[in-house]
């Protein structure tokens, strides 16, 4: 049976909206620096370029075929993954609305693309993309033309649903974003952090179409390795029992057709569990926590 373990506290995250009833499990960042030489933008909202850095963004643009991908490790006992947060902007796109309308990801179990990694969740092709806000903060350089309100960044949120469960162990997300054509981008900016040319231990990779190889991030004139930020949201505790075995049966087939009677039971009744895709919106239980239910009947108990 779903355990209580899939109720999650409410978490504020400042500058990216944490996803309702989320708790924060990884964040790969920060961005905001201060303080800053440019004074151009809002105070508070600047990921001002450090020196000796030359590169404001990272391309992950889905039309030209580039990707971005970052490292995470999962602690004992397991995680259950519901969301990702990644950061994007276009130059000179306006604030509304949100320019990207795709992102795709992989959840890698080894260095994406090498040979013995697998994934272990999503593809390149589905847009998982669910809603996107302006981030309150603006990518800017320390003079000139970059040093003002021109790269707005978003936060661009996708839901997992039913949640991924992650052992313990290191991971790569590889993800990718559509914006725009009409703009340039989109690109990822960095971790930026005050004072430093790159996070220490950064070794976020790039997937070049062009080469049709991963390679690693690096600044374009200091040569400082970079990361890439994103967020993990969900629950975290010991992995579940298979969900889709709702009647919490041991005797082969675990999954049958008593399993989904249990389901409509305990949806009419309006027991939490019910709420497969972890909905927030009224009314959490809907025709969509069906379908959720469908598709993790189909995938079996591992």
């Amino acid at each position: 049976m779903r355990p209580a373990l899939w109720i999650r506290a409410a978490t504020g995250l400042g500058c990216a909206a944490a996803p309702a009833s989320a708790q924060l499990l990884y964040d790969n960042g920060p961005l905001l620096t201060s303080p800053n030489t440019c004074m151009a933008v809002p105070g508070g909202t600047a990921s001002e370029l450090p020196l000796p850095n030359a590169s404001l963004g990272f391309r992950d643009d889905l039309l030209d075929g580039w990707r971005l991908a970052d490292n995470f490790s999962v602690p004992t006992p397991g995680w259950m993954v519901g969301s990702v947060v990644v950061f994007a902007y276009q130059t000179l796109a306006p604030l509304t609305p949100v320019p990207m309308s795709s992102v795709n990801f992989r959840v890698w179990s080894g260095l994406p693309g090498q040979p013995g990694s697998t994934i272990v969740y999503g593809d390149a092709l589905t847009n998982r993309f669910t809603t996107g806000s302006l981030a309150q903060v603006y990518r800017v350089a320390r003079t000139g033309f970059g040093c003002g309100t021109v790269r707005p960044v978003f936060t661009l949120q996708c839901t997992i649903a039913p949640p991924l469960s992650l052992a313990p162990g290191v991971y790569w997300l590889d993800f990718q974003t559509q914006g725009d054509p009409f703009f340039d981008g989109p690109f990822v900016p960095p971790v930026t952090i005050t004072g430093m040319a790159g996070k220490p231990g950064a070794d976020a990779l790039q997937y070049d179409p062009n080469a049709g190889t991963w390679g690693p991030v690096t600044d374009a004139l200091s040569g400082a390795a970079q990361d890439v930020p994103f967020r993990l949201y969900g629950s975290s505790g010991p992995l579940p029992m298979c969900y889709a075995n709702c009647d919490g049966s041991t005797a082969p087939p675990i999954l049958n057709v008593a399993d989904f009677s249990c389901f409509l039971n305990r949806f009419t009744a309006g027991d939490s569990y019910a709420n497969c895709d972890d909905s927030t919106n009224p009314p959490v239980l809907n025709v969509q926590d069906f379908a959720c239910f469908l598709n993790t009947f189909a995938a079996g108990c591992l």
